[in-house]
């Protein structure tokens, strides 16, 4: 499957670029993802699903095809819900088996240099102290082409394998999510500052213990005393998606997601949600978030201030990242945009169509 994309440009000045269209694909780590059944087709592969060469050799296809990413959705739990038992998501491999996505990203990365990679992890059975270690290692790992696709879950059979009677209440869950969201920012983008790795040879210092700092945060759901245990990645904060229609998704994407996918009911339903999603970011992310471009644009990572709930240890600072207004990214086949006040972008060491960049093959199969 695949995503379509459409970008408007980041201001609505004249002179600014045409939209540009993104194509992400659309896969999961198991036989049978979306279209149930495909995998009894003579020329299906989705059984070798088992095998890093499958993977490593989709991600290759992608990157020849310029593609933009690969989008590996995941779930816990199984579908048990009809007649009361797993039988029919086992007989039909509905999502199961599965394996873990994130161990298949290295993999891919290290065979491709321009392809991003977006993965679902659900936060709601993991501390955020060792979550924020995963993505940051990914982050390391992929050169800054990871993004992370914010849930929650959805299956009560997730919940009672993780020892709970139930998942939490819809809402509930929402507020688990604000509150984790502050907890890994924290640690991704305060613990340890710009300068902090020295890698000084001469004098035997690898990171300044003055540049590194705890994280303090003490909430509902968690608490925390620590410092985040990877030096800072290419993007410390991966690209974050999110999906929900609700009211309360809806108010969680504006205040945290880059990229949000939309259910393509009708054109006048995507319209409505689009304009209304636009609108809750204007009016609820300004004050405390900061964004990234596109994230298949380079650039350098830039620091958000800790929420109130959440403290980092005082340090002096003697610069700091310039702030940009987070855009407003609606995933799937609609727009987004940015507010006309960006803060204009401080000079990276890297170009900044670093991933973006495409160079069709020579030959007859050139595109």
């Amino acid at each position: 499957m695949v995503h379509v994309l459409v970008g408007e440009p980041a201001a609505t000045s004249p002179g600014h670029g045409p939209r540009e269209i993104r194509l992400n694909a659309f896969d999961m780590a198991c036989v049978g993802h979306i279209q149930q059944g495909m995998w009894t087709h003579p020329r299906d592969r989705s059984a070798d699903y088992r095998s890093l060469d499958h993977w490593v050799s989709l991600a290759r296809l992608l990157e020849r095809g310029l593609f933009d990413g690969l989008f590996l959705a995941d779930v816990l739990g199984i579908y048990d819900v009809y007649a009361g038992a797993p039988d029919a998501a086992l007989r039909n491999a509905v999502q199961v088996p599965l394996i873990d996505p994130v161990l298949l990203i290295p993999a891919m990365a290290h065979a491709t240099r321009h392809l991003g990679f977006g993965v679902t992890c659900n936060l709601a059975y993991e501390p955020p102290y060792l979550f924020a270690r995963r993505m940051s290692s990914l982050d390391h790992l992929t050169n800054g082409r990871i993004g992370w696709n914010i849930v929650t879950g959805y299956l009560d059979s997730a919940a009672r394998g993780m020892g709970f009677d139930a998942q939490m209440a819809h809402d509930d869950r929402y507020d688990l999510a604000d509150e984790y969201m502050q907890v890994v920012r924290a640690l991704w983008e305060e613990s340890w500052e710009d300068g902090a790795v020295r890698a000084d040879h001469a004098r035997g210092v690898y990171a300044d213990p003055a540049r590194v700092h705890r994280v303090r945060h003490t909430g509902a759901q968690y608490r925390i005393d620590a410092i985040h245990l990877c030096e800072p990645s290419p993007q410390r904060t991966p690209v974050l998606y999110q999906a929900g229609a609700s009211e309360r998704g809806r108010a969680f994407a504006a205040r945290h997601a880059e990229c949000v996918f939309v259910n393509a009911s009708s054109k006048a339903n995507v319209k409505r949600l689009v304009a209304d999603l636009r609108a809750r970011a204007a009016r609820g992310r300004c004050r405390s978030m900061w964004a990234r471009p596109w994230w298949w644009a380079a650039r350098k990572p830039m620091r958000r201030r800790s929420s109130p709930t959440t403290a980092v240890t005082p340090r002096p600072r003697a610069r700091s990242r310039t702030r940009r207004p987070r855009s407003a990214s609606i995933s799937r086949s609609w727009a987004w945009t940015s507010p006309s006040t960006a803060a204009p972008r401080r000079p990276s060491s890297r170009t900044s169509t670093q991933w973006r960049a495409r160079s069709a093959p020579a030959g007859p199969s050139a595109r």
